[in-house]
């Protein structure tokens, strides 16, 4: 396991054969498949309050600060990375976002 920490992100690795994310309150755990033994825990720091969000990455998770008007990374326009949520409107049909930054209409995964 490795742990980078800068005052924006968290990022943690692991070479575990079997693993998955979890969040569980203010905390984001990666725990072995099948075992559900946590490996790590990644705990944001109190500072972020509740502006902050996880995503996967290659090997691993990053728990990254948001800005209170942004969302998380993942659930970021996945046409161009719009975050603000002023530019991501949800539909009528309260599943799915359109993005007045290049139009895309997506389902974002955290509803």
């Amino acid at each position: 396991m490795t742990t980078t920490k800068t005052t924006e992100h968290l990022a943690c690795r692991t070479d575990a054969p079997a693993w998955y994310p979890t969040q569980v309150g203010r905390k984001v755990e990666l725990r072995r498949t099948g075992t559900d033994e946590v490996l790590m825990a990644i705990y944001p720091p109190a500072a972020w309050g509740d502006a902050w969000g996880w995503n996967l990455i290659d090997g691993g998770v990053v728990v990254e600060r948001t800005a209170d008007d942004e969302v998380a990374g993942k659930d970021a326009c996945p046409g161009c990375g719009e975050r603000r949520q002023d530019n991501l409107i949800w539909q009528d049909d309260g599943e799915t976002v359109k993005c007045t930054t290049c139009g895309k209409q997506y389902t974002p995964p955290t509803q």
